[in-house]
């Protein structure tokens, strides 16, 4: 039955999609790709989430009582999230939980990249989780020279200038360095002038990949918002 649900629904999807094509009301095609896109990533949520909706409070104490065993019987020394490798920063959230929307603030060249990169590097390539950064004013590759600066210990404008030495290139940027961390699950977009429609699209693809997802968007009001209608 739930199978034969799942078709009917992508049918009615297709329909709806076909229609929008013959009848975009304004809508240019970025949004009518999104459009598509969201319906059917919809019908794949709604298959695996059937427990949404509203819940009595006797179920959801249930389910927090057990989440608290869950955690009481597993040692985690106070982080239940994703470690962000500051230790004030943990106690104070208990890392970075699922669905939490973080903002980090603050004035021009106060290290906000620097902060936010430090921890993509402990979710990703310390913890192997996902991580997807979206960074509308730097090159993807001045960001991986920041991190390789951070991860070897190299002062960062000798490896922007290449002005290394022997050590420096052999002991920490080849092989056994930072580049045997090459990962598959931490991804760069440095494209400019993204809409939200395209943010949406492409952390979907990432977000479909690994079944779960820590975005990073360097900086949010950079990004281009004409042409979307909410």
């Amino acid at each position: 039955m739930r199978e034969r649900a799942v078709v009917r629904d992508m049918i009615a999807v297709a329909h709806e999609i076909a229609d929008a094509g013959y009848d975009p009301q304004g809508r240019n095609s970025d949004e009518l790709l999104d459009l598509a896109e969201s319906r059917v990533f919809q019908i794949a949520e709604n298959r695996a989430n059937k427990d949404e909706g509203p819940k009595s409070i006797d179920q959801i104490l249930d389910a927090t009582v057990a989440r608290i065993e869950q955690l009481f019987q597993q040692p985690h020394d106070g982080v239940t999230g994703v470690d962000t490798g500051y230790q004030d920063l943990n106690k104070k959230t208990a890392g970075l939980q699922r669905s939490d929307l973080i903002i980090v603030a603050a004035r021009p060249s106060m290290g906000k990249t620097t902060f936010a990169m430090n921890l993509c590097e402990n979710a990703a390539m310390l913890q192997d989780k996902p991580v997807l950064i979206f960074s509308l004013e730097m090159p993807g590759e001045q960001i991986m020279m920041r991190m390789l600066a951070s991860l070897s210990r190299v002062d960062q404008t000798r490896i922007r200038t290449g002005q290394l030495d022997d050590e420096d290139w052999g002991a920490n940027l080849r092989h056994d360095g930072p580049f045997c961390w090459r990962k598959r699950n931490m991804y760069i977009d440095d494209s400019s002038g993204l809409t939200p429609t395209e943010v949406r699209s492409r952390a979907r693809r990432i977000f479909r990949e690994h079944g779960g997802l820590s975005l990073i968007y360097d900086r949010l009001p950079a990004i281009d918002a004409r042409a979307v209608a909410f």
